[in-house]
């Protein structure tokens, strides 16, 4: 994904600059709003879009003691990405260990990501 937003972002794309041009018909490539790559505005909704990193991650953190703290789940539950998924965060153990991993019921980073969506729309 962070090679498509680079591809995207550059100012020498040619298919973008064709997409503002109207060049070959790919005046659907940019979008009229600030004729950016259609698809880059997609990208850039996603949470782990290079954009939101820094963002995504404090949230993550500050969310993780949050249910440290407070002894609870957290779950996030989105959706309209034009595709359905689940995601999972946890502890990790260290590589080589022999301990076991962390069960989910005492693991404070334990989080699901649930993605519904209609999927009406190509996923990007």
């Amino acid at each position: 994904m962070v090679f498509l937003e680079t591809a995207l972002e550059s100012k020498f794309n040619p298919l973008v600059a064709m997409g503002r041009s109207g060049t070959m018909g790919l005046s659907g490539f940019v979008n009229k709003f600030n004729a950016e790559a259609e698809l880059l505005d997609d990208l850039n909704d996603h949470w782990t879009a290079r954009i939101h990193k820094k963002e995504r991650n404090w949230l993550i953190e500050q969310l993780q003691l949050f249910a440290l703290r407070k002894r609870i789940r957290v779950t996030f539950l989105s959706g309209d990405v034009h595709c359905a998924a689940v995601g999972l965060l946890k502890t990790l153990k260290p590589k080589g260990s022999r301990q076991p991993e962390i069960a989910p019921t005492v693991d404070h980073r334990y989080m699901l990501n649930i993605v519904t969506s209609a999927i009406v729309n190509t996923p990007p």
